[in-house]
């Protein structure tokens, strides 16, 4: 029998005693419920708080308190007043009672409900004696008044809390019960309803009690013809219809009080004409309320018979589900020991002599179709299998022992795994010895001067970082014994399940390379010398002939010279460049630093190498300029580097384009100088090698565009002996981009710099992440950031943005919401939803900035700005200054004509803002055009206009700052609305006026 077929069984039984047990709990839950709701309603019905609502409205009501006042008022009838008296005690002792359960809030209201009854109460006592001395009830009624609003809200809290404990999985059970609807009809005709309206239009003949007495009666008629759809026995229907009756008699004989109030009739004789016997409606609520205590009784019977029913039904069902469960559990227990236990008992066995290598184990079980005997097939596979990958394991053993470069593996914590015997003998260890071990610890644990080696710039480590293989020409390994030698390193990680388990480094001893490299440095340092000598002599003396000092020479003759001239010059060149080499790399090269203006070095670069771009049909433009820029440098080495960099953009680029310069200070006292060409770009390829010596992109270009492979390599170097960096940025078919950041002389000396503060401020640079995924664009935006002094980062996906951002801190974050198979929308609100990114300012640049923008209202998700393809650079770059400026002051114009209003403005935002001053509508407008500010205090009166003008320039401004005006002049709405602010000067104190700032400049 199969597993599944088992199976099948065990699942039937459990289905068959599940659906038995969900049969009898739908029907006991039906059964529950139904008791569940009569009870509660029983309860509801009972409550105390219910009673003594019911009891308040009766006894203030119809036939209570307020009908017997309202008719000893009009009738100077004793027995009401005594009715009245007696009505306004029963109340006192039910809110007394009602005391002892209420809450605060229903203390409150019956504290209300108090308060009326005492007036009521003197309101009795004025009336009598009003009466006494013979006032009318026309008099009487403008000297006795009690006012009821409170009173009447009080009994509607008290009502809606007495409900509390009527509801049922979200549903009042009294709602259209009996009990409730009499509730209603004593409220309507009662106290605020009915007669209370009925009676006080007699007395006051103000319309707005008609009009409240008429809504009482279409409500009466309402909550009578509810009371109808019920099941009613004789005595009800009857009450019910007198009820109506009486109703009926009210509304016709208000009608019937109105002509007499038009026609000038006294209280009196309105109320003779127009009196009621109410003993009908008494008689008909007496017997409702017999009525509905007579079924709520039987309902109690009822609900105690049910439960005597379930209490039975509860125990038989008990027994049955009790057997069946017995049963079942037999059952299965039986199949899942025989058909699955000892078989997957007796294949455990097996694979546990299997993973002992005991591989002549027999497997000796029934294999039939089922899982079982498919399980023994496998079993029998994997015997194979393993007798297989054993011979595999030896092969691969004996060919690491037989390689002749170093391998091992690590996991991810650089804990060695495996060796070969080359490596360990070339560590000086044995092989066990090495295994378990941290091979960084044990023998890369420091560079060749002693210092430590970080474990975070191992390449290993950054191998399995990157998930990418690394290469390492230039590393040093120590044996046991404590001497060190030169090694060439490749790590390639291991990936298992897209996760990174460990890698495998292979490597080999360099010492005998590194030794020729030696000779070879030596033998081109002699060659070199000796032949620069003859060289200098062969020039000198190629420059006197073509200069006449032989005399004039034949046309033909003087070709040849100048072929001769030329490559003399080249070779001169390069013999040049690799005793730069030499020096560079013995130490010996020699440098003059001194405190250098920028500018002037640039612009004598620039026109020293006009002719060599001629050449190629190029124009070198000065983009951008820092006029006070000053560097520490060797001013003949500066030159050299940046003639290097103009030659090699203008043999690169396109003719009739311009090569453009760019100079910026960085933030930290950082200066950078770019030079952007828009030529053929560099493959990428070769990117990795370009500074390498003797390379160039294509062999042809040696012949094409001159040189000998050396000069960047040089030009780095002399850089790197700055203390300064040197970098690119480049695409093919768009161009390229070299920079080079240097500190800026203003604040720092060069010899106060040391390796581990240059990485620092390195890092520290503003760094923006690009997130987009076509490769041209990146690179534009890229190159734009770059002349721009900042450095970037480049994520085509946004799986690789999220791997940034957990790695690195961004200033800011440029985003195209247009991505292959992704949502930048989603991705934006990710960012804004994650602690750690979400005050990153974000410059969306995208096609569908506009569209996307208007969709999302503008700043739904707290975006810096919106910036649509093709790409304005100059806009790009004043957005990303702004939002990487974070966390200095904010710059505030205050434009203001009077000294003392400027001083106390600047005693109050000094520490708290940058605040420059104009007193002219003039100089504010150039100063505006000029500057960014994050905020314009502004006075409209000014000396030569009004300040409101310069509204429309803010507006204007590619990133405009808010607007608070300040001023003894009043503004309109339509100025108001553009503004953030608009604050009176003789009616706004300090202490509002520096609120309001703050909060202006410091909101997101």
């Amino acid at each position: 029998m199969q597993i599944k077929t088992v199976g099948l069984l065990i699942a039937l039984m459990l289905t068959m005693v599940v659906l038995v047990i969900s049969i009898d709990a739908y029907k006991l839950n039906k059964e529950l419920n139904s008791v569940k709701t009569s009870w509660v309603k029983f309860n509801a019905e009972r409550s105390t708080r219910y009673r003594m609502l019911r009891g308040l409205n009766a006894v203030l009501g119809y036939g209570g308190m307020i009908h017997n006042f309202k008719n000893f008022f009009i009738r100077k009838d004793a027995l009401y007043l005594r009715k009245a008296e007696q009505s306004i005690a029963t109340a006192h002792f039910i809110v007394a009672n009602y005391r002892t359960i209420a809450d605060a809030e229903e203390q409150l209201a019956l504290n209300e409900i108090e308060l009326m009854l005492n007036d009521y109460s003197i309101s009795l006592a004025l009336v009598e004696k009003l009466q006494a001395v013979g006032t009318n009830a026309d008099q009487i009624s403008h000297q006795v008044a009690v006012n009821d609003k409170q009173a009447i809200k009080s009994l509607l809290l008290l009502q809606n809390k007495s409900l509390e404990n009527s509801y049922e999985q979200g549903e009042n059970v009294l709602k259209g019960s009996k009990l409730q609807l009499l509730n209603w009809l004593r409220s309507g005709m009662g106290y605020n309803g009915m007669i209370h309206n009925f009676k006080n239009y007699i007395i006051r003949h103000d319309e707005q009690y008609w009009h409240s007495a008429q809504r009482d009666f279409a409500y009466l008629s309402q909550v009578l013809a509810d009371y109808k759809k019920l099941t009613l026995n004789n005595d009800e229907s009857q009450a019910i219809q007198n009820l109506q009756d009486v109703i009926e008699h009210y509304k016709k004989n208000i009608v019937l009080a109105r002509k007499l109030i038009s026609k000038g009739k006294t209280v009196e004789q309105i109320d003779k004409v127009v009196a009621i016997n109410d003993q009908i409606a008494f008689d008909a609520f007496s017997t409702i309320g017999r009525v509905i205590n007579q079924q709520n009784e039987q309902e109690s019977k009822l609900v105690t018979k049910t439960l005597q029913t379930l209490d039975r039904g509860v125990e038989v069902r008990t027994m049955i589900i009790v057997t069946l469960l017995v049963l079942s559990i037999v059952a299965i227990m039986w199949l899942l020991i025989s058909k699955i236990i000892n078989p997957i008992s007796y294949l455990t066995q097996i694979m546990q002599k299997l993973a002992d290598n005991k591989l002549d184990t027999i497997i000796d079980i029934e294999t039939g179709n089922n899982e079982i005997g498919i399980m023994a097939k496998t079993l029998k596979v994997f015997k194979s299998n393993a007798i297989i990958t054993l011979k595999d394991a030896q092969l691969i053993k004996k060919i690491m022992s037989s390689a002749g470069e170093g391998i091992y593996g690590v996991d991810t914590h650089g804990i060695i795994t495996f060796i070969n015997p080359k490596a360990a003998q070339m560590l000086g260890w044995d092989e066990n010895e090495l295994l378990g071990q941290d091979i960084h610890k044990l023998c890369h644990y420091k560079y060749l001067d002693g210092s430590d080696y970080p474990i975070d710039d191992c390449p290993t480590r950054l191998a399995m970082e990157r998930c990418q293989e690394t290469e390492a020409t230039d590393e040093i390994f120590w044996r046991k014994n404590a001497e060190s030698f030169p090694v060439e390193m490749t790590t390639t990680p291991l990936i298992e399940d897209d996760k990174v388990s460990g890698a495998v480094v292979l490597f080999q001893d360099i010492s005998e390379r590194k030794r020729v490299e030696r000779m070879k440095t030596e033998f081109i340092s002699t060659v070199s010398h000796e032949l620069r000598t003859p060289l200098t002599s062969i020039r000198g003396s190629l420059g006197l002939i073509m200069g006449g000092a032989v005399g004039e020479l034949p046309q033909k003759a003087g070709e040849l010279l100048k072929i001769a001239s030329n490559n003399t010059e080249r070779l001169l060149m390069l013999i040049n460049d690799i005793l730069d080499v030499e020096k560079i790399e013995a130490g010996s090269m020699n440098f003059q630093f001194e405190n250098l203006p920028l500018m002037p070095m640039i612009e004598q670069v620039l026109q020293d190498n006009a002719a060599y771009a001629d050449q190629y049909g190029v124009k070198f433009v000065l983009k951008t300029i820092e006029s006070d820029a000053t560097i520490y440098a060797d001013k003949g080495r500066f030159m050299q580097v940046m003639a290097n960099l103009l030659s090699n953009a203008a043999k690169f680029s396109r003719e009739n384009e311009n090569v453009e310069i760019s100079v910026v200070c960085t933030h930290n006292h950082w200066v950078r100088i770019s030079v952007t060409d828009h030529g053929f770009g560099i493959p990428d390829e070769f990117q990795p090698k370009l500074f390498d010596k003797f390379t160039q992109s294509d062999s042809s270009d040696t012949r094409q565009k001159g040189g000998t492979g050396l000069g960047l390599s040089i030009t780095k170097a002399i850089i790197e002996k700055h203390n300064g960096i040197l970098d690119f940025v480049s695409r093919e078919g768009i161009g390229t981009t070299f920079f080079v950041d240097l500190p800026s002389q203003a604040e720092i000396k060069t010899d106060e710099l040391t390796k581990d503060s240059l990485a620092s401020d390195n890092q520290d640079h503003e760094t923006i992440l690009i997130i987009e995924d076509d490769k041209d664009v990146a690179t534009l935006l890229r190159m734009m950031l770059t002349q721009g002094g900042y450095n970037s980062d480049i994520a085509y996906t946004i799986g690789e943005a999220r791997n940034y951002l957990r790695h690195r801190t961004y200033k800011a974050i440029t985003l195209d919401l247009v991505l292959s198979h992704e949502n930048g929308i989603e991705f934006l609100e990710e960012l804004r939803n994650n602690t750690s990114t979400k005050d990153i300012p974000v410059v969306v640049v995208s096609a569908k900035a506009d569209e996307t923008k208007r969709e999302l209202n503008g700043g739904a998700l707290a975006l810096a700005d919106w910036l649509n393809k093709p790409i304005d650079e100059s806009r790009l770059l004043e957005v990303i200054q702004q939002t990487t400026s974070a966390g200095k002051k904010p710059r505030v114009l205050h434009v203001e004509d009077d000294d003392d209003v400027h001083t106390v403005m600047a005693y109050m935002l000094g520490e708290h803002c940058d605040l420059t001053r104009t007193a002219t509508l003039l100089e504010s407008k150039k100063i505006l055009l000029k500057q960014a500010f994050d905020l314009v205090l502004l006075d409209i009166g000014l000396p030569d206009g009004s300040g409101l003008d310069l509204l429309e320039i803010i507006e204007r401004l590619t990133v405009p700052p808010k607007v608070v005006i300040f001023s003894a002049n009043d503004v309109s709405q339509q100025y108001a609305d553009k503004v953030s602010a608009v604050l009176m000067k003789s009616k706004t104190d300090n202490s509002r006026l520096f609120d309001t700032i703050n909060a202006i400049i410091n909101e997101k």
